[in-house]
């Protein structure tokens, strides 16, 4: 009623004197939580700042949840168009057709750990056949270095091939 209403206000302070104790504790505590830009929400302790629908507070809620146990009015509205009437009725009208339950947007876990995996040995295999070939091709490199300084054939010896020299090691002499 208006007499209890314009007796909240004188009580208070008023709309005439400089402060108005019940709004400067309203800012105050506005002030105290984070809230700098109107309208805000909490969601789990994390505020929510600038256009707010009911979208995107559906969202948050649901964000809150574990996929497994979500409320199923998560995946039941989370895509669509009338998220109001989609929670309040528990059923989805969608581009004029009717969804219950499940089929909410994003990738799965399963899908997504499927995906990591298969991209973790493609990139694996990868590295594998580029492994391999640089070490042909290394080994080709030492082969072809190993040929120039290798002993003639042909030389005083006729029995002694060029990798007897390598294979004596420090044992044999290069003056004969």
């Amino acid at each position: 009623d208006k007499k209890q209403i314009d007796q909240c206000m004188d009580d208070t302070g008023g709309l005439e004197k400089d402060s108005n104790k019940a709004l400067d504790d309203e800012i105050e505590e506005a002030s105290r939580k984070g809230v700098v830009v109107l309208p805000t929400m909490f969601v789990n302790t994390a505020p929510m700042r600038g256009a707010l629908n009911s979208q995107t507070v559906l969202n948050a809620v649901c964000a809150g949840f574990t996929e497994e146990s979500q409320p199923s009015v998560c995946a039941t509205c989370r895509e669509c168009d009338d998220v109001v009437t989609c929670v309040k009725k528990g059923v989805c009208k969608k581009s004029g057709k009717s969804y219950s339950a499940g089929g909410g947007g994003g990738v799965s876990k399963k899908t997504f750990g499927t995906t990591l995996l298969l991209m973790c040995a493609l990139f694996g295999a990868a590295g594998y056949i580029h492994w391999r070939k640089t070490r042909e091709e290394m080994r080709d490199q030492v082969r072809g270095i190993l040929a120039e300084y290798m002993p003639l054939e042909g030389g005083e010896d006729p029995h002694q091939s060029p990798m007897d020299f390598a294979r004596a090691g420090q044992s044999a002499s290069l003056i004969s």
